[in-house]
């Protein structure tokens, strides 16, 4: 539908349509004209519901009604603190180690001090027995660049497997 641009605001504009009905259609600052087009198509009059569609079903003219507030149901409160997920637990505590501090652990192993990466295997072990490791995710994650793929089978060819 063919639009007109009235004003420019902060975000948005004023448009009006050719059928003189009118629209705010929010905007980005950086939006393309196409974007923009797309953006006030949203507002298009044609895509609004009808009159009837937005006429309230449950009541009518001369309809008589006494007006009361609305009850609201009160929650029960509970006593007992909520318990976190244990698997949550590990799976936060697992997000917290990285690599530098698997680098490191195992630096202080090499040197004989193997407390860090006991600790930091413990927490491994937690995450992988809990329900949040999936070893499919894990393989997903693995990014191979199609130069990784390309250069492993040219050593497989190379090497006659």
């Amino acid at each position: 539908m063919k639009y007109t641009i009235q004003e420019i605001l902060p975000g948005q504009i004023r448009v009006e349509y050719e059928d003189n009905s009118w629209a705010i259609v929010p905007i980005l600052p950086e939006s393309t004209v196409e974007e923009i087009d797309d953006a006030v198509s949203k507002y298009d009059p044609e895509f609004l519901p009808s009159v009837v569609e937005l006429i309230n079903s449950n009541i009518a003219i001369g309809l008589e009604r006494t007006s009361t507030p609305k009850i609201e149901k009160q929650e029960e409160l509970s006593l007992m603190p909520t318990v976190p997920d244990p698997d949550q637990i590990i799976a936060n505590d697992f997000s917290k180690i990285s690599i530098y501090d698997y680098l490191i652990a195992e630096y202080f192993s090499n040197l004989g001090d193997t407390r860090l990466k006991k600790e930091l295997t413990k927490k491994i072990k937690a995450f992988v027995e809990s329900s949040q490791f999936s070893i499919e995710d894990a393989i997903d994650r693995i990014t191979i660049s199609d130069d990784d793929i390309m250069k492993q089978a040219e050593e497989e060819l190379n090497n006659g497997k």
